[in-house]
């Protein structure tokens, strides 16, 4: 704007200069001399004011922090996973970082940004080194792709000259990945590791003996564990931490609302109740206590049906649709297998009431309060729920709203009467439930004592 009018300025001095015959040059001409000293007086200084405009902007460029979210899992397998993480990744827009996100997808790893309006841009894809010889995953072509993944960190490091960055959790800890931390901090770049399951290995001990690859995978992240933690600057997990350490800091799952549709249904007036769970279905979700409970429900001749569908993949091992059948509930318990989408809205249009994990105590009797990955995604649809642990709010709270249901965790089952009575006594609408959501489980709200900690040991530079 600027250079525009010191150069229509200075065109229209050498038109006005220009005279119109020559008996008026005479007249003119000591006027448009002095006129023109003082336009070439002036003109210096405009370019000046401009330079220095241009730097004053530059600085103020420069001390918005680049920031680089990464993770090594395929975010086209696991939408769940995919919504989280690239809520996480632009949460930091707002923060006021020039946030990327590096990942997996099926073909290829894709580099993201996202502008202030915290949209998606694909910045580049980085086409697989290697094909992978089978389209399960294996060793082979993880430790191949893992090694492409590491090194395409260390461009987009120095290409964007990355000031901070976050890794979720690698499984298993490698050398190429301490290596990696090792050159971060040379740089002076700070390094943010989440886990996502805290304590680690209470998650780990559950899966280790399954088959031979997590029984290694266990022993190497137990070997190489504390030289991760000596590396980095700050971990963030989900769970309960005895560590009295100042690098650790507890977030909890939150959620981005606009990623979902709300359910708009009225919670009164009908004659039957649908129960949703979405899941890739493990032990720690509890639905067989559903089950059990649906079928004591039925023994007692009910007015209201009530049905439970769940979607998602289920672990072999849990035998779900084998109980279904030796219950005889085939009618009530509906199996859908893995959805997204359009398919997985169409499913949950039907849904009154969304079932969280039932056996999260279970698996860890210290934590007080729980937020899963599903909560957030059921809040955000305006869903009321079922759960054996209330919620846990960014700032440290435990929450047990009206529209949050609570099993008895003594009980083989859940009763399923005393469902249908929650639901019948609801006064919260689905609008209510997603204002809530909105208010108290924004990954903005999540992250803040994250960037404070982060700006207490680098201060505002």
């Amino acid at each position: 704007m600027f250079f525009s009018i010191i150069v229509l300025w200075r065109i229209s001095i050498y038109i006005i200069y220009l005279p119109e015959s020559k008996s008026e040059k005479h007249i003119k001409y000591r006027f448009y001399m002095k006129l023109l000293s003082l336009h070439n007086a002036v003109f210096p200084i405009l370019i000046f004011y401009r330079y220095m405009l241009f730097r004053i902007f530059k600085i103020e460029v420069n001390n918005v922090k680049k920031f680089l979210y990464t993770s090594f899992l395929n975010e086209d397998i696991r939408p769940g996973y995919k919504n989280k993480i690239h809520s996480q990744a632009k949460s930091f827009v707002d923060l006021g970082f020039d946030s990327k996100l590096f990942i997996v997808k099926n073909d290829c790893l894709c580099l993201y940004s996202f502008d202030k309006n915290k949209k998606e841009i694909i910045e580049r894809e980085y086409q697989f080194w290697k094909k992978r010889s089978k389209k399960e995953r294996n060793i082979q072509d993880e430790f191949i792709l893992f090694k492409q993944y590491i090194e395409i960190i260390y461009e987009i490091i120095n290409e964007y000259s990355i000031k901070i960055i976050y890794i979720r959790r690698i499984v298993p800890i490698t050398l190429k990945l301490l290596k990696l931390l090792n050159y971060l901090k040379k740089k002076g770049i700070y390094i943010i590791y989440e886990y996502p399951t805290f304590p680690w290995k209470s998650e780990m001990k559950i899966i280790k003996y399954k088959n031979l690859k997590n029984f290694v995978f266990y022993l190497i992240d137990s070997l190489l564990y504390k030289f991760l933690i000596n590396k980095v600057d700050l971990i963030t997990y989900i769970g309960t931490c005895e560590n009295s350490c100042k690098k650790f800091v507890k977030i909890v799952n939150a959620v981005d609302v606009e990623n979902y549709p709300i359910q708009k249904k009225p919670f009164r007036g009908l004659k039957e109740i649908n129960l949703i769970g979405v899941a890739y279905v493990s032990f720690v979700h509890g639905y067989d206590k559903i089950i059990y409970g649906l079928k004591t429900y039925y023994e007692s001749s009910p007015t209201v049906n009530v049905f439970f569908h769940i979607v998602g993949n289920i672990n072999e091992n849990l035998r779900l649709k084998e109980l279904v059948e030796n219950l005889g509930l085939e009618k009530y318990v509906l199996f859908y297998g893995h959805l997204e989408g359009k398919d997985l809205d169409e499913i949950y249009v039907k849904a009154d009431i969304a079932v969280n994990g039932l056996r999260i105590k279970e698996l860890n009797n210290k934590l007080k309060g729980c937020i899963t990955l599903k909560t957030g995604e059921y809040l955000a649809r305006g869903l009321p729920q079922i759960s054996d642990l209330p919620y846990e709010l960014p700032d440290g709270k435990i929450d047990k709203p009206e529209f949050l249901y609570l099993i008895e965790e003594e009980k083989e089952y859940v009763d399923i009467e005393k469902v249908v009575k929650f639901y019948d006594s609801l006064t919260s609408t689905a609008e209510n439930i997603r204002n809530y959501t909105r208010l108290k489980l924004s990954w903005k709200e999540t992250f803040k004592p994250v960037i404070e900690r982060y700006q207490i040991t680098v201060g505002n530079e």
